[in-house]
């Protein structure tokens, strides 16, 4: 077991009074029978979820998590997002945050760069930074939280090896110049050439979060490639523009995405578009609120904190896992439902202004 989820578990047992006293550690010190238990939040104290593509399906159950956390830990959550991948956007949202006096705030950039200096001022302030996606330099944090790129491409990689027999022609459609998603496509390279060496990956092309784009690149693709065989796109947003290039042309290539909407999985459903691979978004969610919290309240004393040139705890890499979405279990993966089924009371982040927490659409 992770080091970080040891911690948790201890520290969770004894908050709950299993051991008979408190987490061994430093914040043991001074409690007494009066005393509230280390897991026991402040209604007062306020952590924020911040993000880019607000709009995006992906953080729906992203907040999920965040939110499951908050509430067994009795703190307050907000979201807040950017809602394009504009740089300068998520830089305005954070500094509103930072003016709220937020008890902690997990950051997801585009690119984490330009976020330097605010996140330089969330640790003068002495506010508790999760970073996930993307990491900010200098930034010290509680916890940097990934996906494993390797891995999840990986199973990628397989899904059309097999399907083509190993020998064949793709292409893959980009996402240029956001961090995450330039590390995804090189490591689906990686597997590709590593894995199915005789699969040849014979054009690239960059439309970005664009459906338009994506059409268009798919349409030129099948032109210039009679012989394609996949499309393999690094977000559904492009794929979904591939798709229906392609169902307009008659063609047969295949299309193989990350992350699911509800329109990539009713178009899978429906045999047009062939499989998407999701990660656990709800698992980065609670582990980044748990991570504040942790950090908020000092309630981790490692050995190699004492000149504070590092996080309080590392967890550089948390492998959440991933799934493979395919026509049989595309049901499962629709957010509504998932809401539904664990009670949620939902909220519907098209319709809301997530950028503004005084008008009556911002939610929380």
């Amino acid at each position: 077991m992770d080091k970080f989820l040891k911690a948790v578990a201890v520290a969770a047992i004894a908050a709950a009074g299993m051991t008979g006293g408190f987490a061994p550690g430093a914040q043991a010190e001074g409690f007494t029978s009066n005393t509230r238990p280390a897991f026991v939040g402040s209604e007062e104290e306020t952590y924020y979820l911040l993000t880019f593509l607000s709009g995006y399906d992906f953080w729906t159950s992203y907040y999920e998590g965040f939110m499951d956390a908050g509430r067994q830990l009795g703190v307050n959550t907000k979201y807040m997002g950017a809602t394009t991948a504009d740089i300068s956007e998520q830089i305005n949202v954070f500094e509103q945050i930072l003016a709220f006096d937020p008890a902690g705030i997990m950051v997801n950039p585009s690119d984490g760069d330009p976020l330097a200096a605010s996140a330089a001022r969330a640790n003068e302030l002495g506010i508790p930074l999760v970073i996930g996606e993307n990491p900010i330099p200098g930034a010290k944090v509680a916890m940097w939280i990934n996906h494993n790129e390797d891995l999840m491409t990986r199973k990628a990689a397989d899904y059309i090896g097999e399907k083509l027999g190993g020998k064949g022609e793709i292409a893959v459609m980009e996402t240029v110049g956001q961090v995450n998603l330039d590390n995804r496509s090189a490591a689906f390279t990686r597997n590709m050439e590593t894995h199915w060496p005789e699969i040849r990956i014979v054009a690239r092309t960059n439309p970005g979060h664009d459906e338009i784009k994506g059409a268009q690149d798919a349409a030129s693709l099948i032109q210039a490639h009679p012989d394609l065989d996949f499309i393999f796109t690094v977000n559904p947003t492009a794929a979904m523009g591939a798709v229906t290039a392609l169902q307009e042309a008659g063609s047969d290539v295949k299309v193989l995405t990350f992350d699911t909407n509800p329109n990539v999985l009713d178009y899978i459903k429906e045999g047009k578009l062939e499989a998407a691979i999701m990660p656990d978004p709800y698992t980065f969610g609670y582990m980044g609120l748990l991570a504040l919290y942790l950090d908020r309240h000092g309630l981790l004393d490692p050995m190699w904190d004492t000149d504070n040139d590092r996080p309080r705890f590392d967890v550089p890499l948390m492998n959440t896992g991933s799934s493979v979405v395919t026509k049989s279990n595309a049901d499962y993966f629709y957010s509504d439902k998932y809401k539904e089924r664990r009670k949620s009371g939902g909220y519907d982040m098209q319709a809301k202004d997530l950028n503004n927490p005084d008008l009556p659409g911002h939610w929380d």
